[in-house]
């Protein structure tokens, strides 16, 4: 849920140049690399962004068994530094606002002048370098997250014919209604505004 503070903190930062601003989205994308993350192809993984249990297997790039990493709705460290996993089968659905978090905190080392500092890490041979891959891996899972909920293709108004919205003409509002022509094509649809 991090993810909603973006947007106000972005604005934030226009307003006030404060520096801290770029801190916390660094810090945050640190997080979901190094917990709050796991990948889920078949099954929902109990590994992390640096080390995958399960290659990437480009020929199932776009069903729904691609592996793809998922921020976790729930996970943290215990005490003894061990990771606790909450997640479950549809956190993915939060792909696309982990990629504007990550988009934010790759923009935020840039900002700071870090993005080639602070390596390795993992394979990456910089910080930024692991944050900029890891919002590739978002980015994905955000664009399969899209393409496979799709919520109904009558959604689109661009899908009917005239011949096809003839049946609605005695009842057009009723008719918009029943196949929510207009409505957001896919659950995930972000708002317009």
């Amino acid at each position: 849920m991090s993810e909603l503070v973006v947007d106000s903190l972005l604005a934030y930062q226009d307003q006030t140049n404060d520096p801290r601003v770029d801190e916390i989205f660094v810090r945050l994308a640190r997080f979901l690399r190094d917990v709050g993350s796991s990948y889920l192809a078949r099954e929902r993984y109990d590994d992390t962004f640096l080390s995958p249990a399960v290659c990437f297997d480009p020929a199932l790039s776009s069903t729904t068994l691609a592996r793809r990493l998922i921020p976790l709705y729930g996970s943290g460290l215990y005490a003894d530094g061990t990771r606790h996993n909450a997640g479950q089968y549809s956190d993915y659905e939060h792909c696309p606002d982990a990629t504007a978090l990550t988009a934010a905190a790759v923009r935020a080392l840039v900002r700071q002048g870090k993005f080639d500092q602070g390596g390795p890490v993992g394979p990456f041979a910089s910080e930024g370098e692991s944050l900029l891959q890891l919002h590739h891996e978002f980015a994905f899972c955000a664009q399969l997250t899209f393409k496979v909920r799709n919520a109904t293709q009558y959604h689109d108004p661009s899908v009917w014919t005239s011949s096809k919205l003839a049946a609605g003409a005695s009842d057009p509002a009723g008719f918009i209604a029943k196949y929510g022509i207009g409505f957001p094509s896919y659950v995930t649809s972000p708002s317009a505004s």
